[in-house]
């Protein structure tokens, strides 16, 4: 038999590259997955309840799916129609440090290492400056000629002369003179008669950068981590922020023709702090004078998803503590996972682009004096998601997206549907072989890989494809990007399922004693709810019905309505799948070319009704 090697590891040809219409197991079947209802049993947890376990998908709105088959416990399926949030960029902080760049004597080539996409560099697509309080030294005078305000310049303007177009900026502090302990530094509180002059010093920082320095601001954060009080800093009362907020800089910030800008809020330290009692996210103050929720992710870590407040979802900070090299590497790869996943966050920042510290991973880069650096597997891992997944492309669906532990899986697309990237995240200590499905495209694909021993490398190509084997060496992190094309999905077959209306938000049921006839206002439990596929060839399926084991066909000398206990032997009970839109399709029949309906008017009774052009919810079905 002729092997084939994907990622260093040997398979037989027949089970690496399988096409679709030649598999015959139910993961290679596919259809509308996201909405299929995963029944499991002894799944476990881990103990932060970051990821749920075996044959689980991490994300609420994706349904799960499992058989008895011994593959579906480890498949994976990319669901192409499934879409999710739209990715706004990662990108990474030049706080503090800007100067050291610029003055650094191998200066642009660290520049292009961050934001040049080509050889090993690692593309960010955004950048998060400081706001330098020392350019407003008292309340007579400005300092432009700052050199960490020229520096912070420099950087931005070369991060955009590499195409980048999303620079914005965090304020640690008001300067001193406006704080109650006369300090940048150690907390302190914005003094009450200076709210204004706070808004006019974020304004015109903003406003001279624009005008002067060519760099446009794409947002602020007024108040960087508001309830720390170490280094730079200021404290807040949770009220008063919102208040200064809505008071005062929005007002001054339009007075400045800076209307445009957009406003973040609050950028607490803490993911899990991000609460709508304290921060009061759902107060009219913030619905209309912020634009962006965003925070950090630093304390216990958490993943919780605030996309329900109505405003984008920015996560803006985090570096890897307490852990070296590729541990941290690929820890790092795990969390930038579940905040995409989980937390359906539009945006994933790392702290420090550089740092000179000498033992810490706070940074991508480490600046060793002004001749040499050294770059961390951070580095690395954050390219392994930023150098491919760009401003515009949407997240898609995964099912079963941790199919073993420490196994973590994610997927994206472009916003014209033509290229697709998967992240294949290994924390664990062995190497892992996962089964990839690709429901409703195909996808010839090139992976890349960090480990131990590995920095971004470039492996074999695989040739167009529907399904593969990947092998995941330990600790590791695999991106596997390339071209896609759109193909018709597949429904499942040999598992039940349940048939949802759009228009009653109920499910499809044969109810016995109305002569087997099929209603479409059920609960969706018993087994008359419960319906199989069987392939029947040409795009045609037979639907089993769980109760009867008949299937579902059309009666012409019934009006056209549907009973659920037929043979299945004719064109009569033949149904094809066909997608209307998103998550949702029709069923025609074969014999009449009629499409299955939900009629309200008909005691709920289901009916072939001739009319294939409709698309309305009494002919729209889900797959459960």
């Amino acid at each position: 038999m002729v092997k084939k090697t994907i990622l260093g590891r040997k398979f037989p040809s027949n089970i690496i590259l399988r096409k679709r219409f030649i598999a015959t197991k139910l993961c290679r079947k596919l259809f509308f997955l996201p909405f299929l209802m995963l029944i499991v049993t002894g799944c476990s947890v881990d103990n932060d309840n970051e990821e749920v376990g075996f044959n689980q998908d991490v994300e609420n709105n994706d349904a799960k799916f499992s058989t008895s088959l011994e593959a579906s416990s480890s498949s994976v399926t990319i669901n192409w129609n499934n879409e999710k949030q739209t990715i706004q960029g990662i990108g990474a902080s030049d706080a503090w440090l800007s100067d050291d760049i610029e003055n650094h004597n191998k200066r642009n080539e660290i520049i292009n290492r961050f934001f040049r996409t080509d050889g090993n560099n690692i593309g960010l697509s955004i950048l998060r400056q400081r706001i330098d309080p020392n350019v407003r030294p008292d309340s007579n005078t400005w300092l432009w000629s700052n050199p960490k305000f020229k520096a912070n310049a420099w950087v931005a303007n070369q991060a955009k002369n590499r195409g980048v177009n999303k620079i914005w900026a965090s304020c640690w502090t008001a300067p001193a003179w406006m704080k109650t302990n006369n300090s940048k530094t150690d907390g302190g509180k914005l003094k009450t008669e200076n709210f204004s002059d706070y808004a006019v010093f974020l304004s015109e920082y903003v406003k001279r950068m624009k005008n002067f320095e060519n760099v446009d601001y794409y947002g602020i954060s007024p108040q960087n981590e508001p309830g720390y009080k170490t280094w730079e800093s200021m404290i807040w009362d949770y009220g008063k922020l919102k208040d200064f907020i809505a008071d005062d800089l929005t007002w001054r910030m339009n007075a400045a023709g800076l209307g445009s800008t957009k406003i973040f809020y609050p950028e607490e330290t803490r993911w899990g702090d991000i609460d709508n009692e304290k921060w009061k996210l759902t107060s009219s103050d913030i619905q209309n004078n912020v634009d962006i929720i965003c925070g950090h992710s630093y304390g216990p870590i958490s993943f919780e998803d605030y996309s329900n407040y109505g405003k984008p979802i920015w996560h803006t900070e985090y570096w890897i503590e307490n852990l070296q090299e590729i541990d941290g590497a690929i820890k790092l790869g795990e969390y930038i996972h579940k905040y995409f996943v989980q937390a359906n966050v539009e945006t994933f920042h790392y702290w420090w682009m550089v740092t000179n510290h000498p033992s810490k991973l706070n940074g991508l880069i480490r600046l060793d004096g002004s001749t040499n650096y050294t770059i961390y597997k951070t580095f690395y891992a954050l390219g392994q998601f930023s150098k491919f997944i760009k401003p515009g492309w949407k997240r898609i669906s995964v099912s079963n997206a941790s199919p073993y532990s420490n196994i973590y899986i994610s997927a994206y697309k472009n916003n014209n549907n033509s290229k697709v990237t998967i992240v294949a995240v290994n924390n664990s200590s062995q190497s892992q072989d996962v089964d990839i499905n690709f429901n409703g495209f195909n996808s010839s694909l090139t992976p890349y890989r960090t480990s131990g021993s590995e920095n971004l490398d470039e492996k074999s190509s695989i040739p167009s494809t529907s399904s593969m084997i990947v092998a995941l060496p330990k600790k590791s992190i695999t991106t596997f990007t390339g071209s896609a094309s759109e193909s018709s999905p597949l429904p499942p077959t040999g598992v039940w399922l349940r048939l949802k209306n759009r228009e009653s938000g109920k499910f499809a049921y044969l109810k016995s004693d109305d002569s087997n006839r099929l209603r479409g206002n059920g609960q969706g439990s018993g087994n008359a709810a419960y319906w199989m596929f069987l392939d029947a060839g040409n795009g045609y399926y037979k639907i089993k019905n769980q109760s009867t084991n008949g299937f579902a066909y059309s009666k012409n000398n019934d009006s056209f309505r549907i009973r659920g206990n037929g043979a299945g032997a004719s064109d009569s009970a033949f149904w094809k799948p066909g997608i209307v839109n998103g998550n949702w399709f029709k069923l025609t029949n074969k014999e009449n070319g009629a499409n299955m309906r939900f009629l309200n008017s008909d005691n709920s009774r289901l009916r072939a009704d001739n009319n294939s052009t409709n698309n309305s919810a009494q002919w729209v079905w889900e797959l459960l």
